[in-house]
């Protein structure tokens, strides 16, 4: 999980994440929807992005997420995924505010359980 910046494509703050498979195994399944939330107040937190991002509490002003129903990764290779999805403008930048990136994803053959990742706080 990259930490948010600027993108002149996108005109704006976006995230990218990173899919890759150091295993023998020739393909591994992703099932994952990459975000990014700001400009906020303060710092998210550490810890599952959960419904105090979104209360007020951080004083968050925008988000964007893009779903991705499955990525493939292939052995040796890495794909990559962005928030909000390709085509699609950023997130204003705004000097002095925060900005965090964030993913969920499952394995195939692990469905029941959902992982996260965070990328480090953005002080734009």
């Amino acid at each position: 999980m990259d930490t948010p910046h600027y993108s002149s494509g996108a005109k704006g703050m976006i995230a990218k994440a990173r899919f890759s498979c150091d295993t023998s195994a020739s393909q591994v399944y992703v099932s994952n929807s990459v975000g990014i939330k700001g400009p906020c107040d303060k710092p998210l937190p550490n810890g599952v992005p959960d419904l105090d991002w979104d209360n007020g509490k951080y004083g968050c002003k925008q988000s964007a997420a893009a779903g991705y129903s499955t990525v493939t990764v292939k052995s040796g290779k890495t794909e990559t995924r962005y928030a909000p999805a390709s085509g699609q403008p950023g997130l204003k930048k705004v000097t002095g505010k925060y900005y965090r990136a964030y993913v969920f994803y499952r394995y195939k053959g692990s469905e029941q359980y959902r992982f996260y990742k965070l990328s480090a706080s953005f002080k734009a």
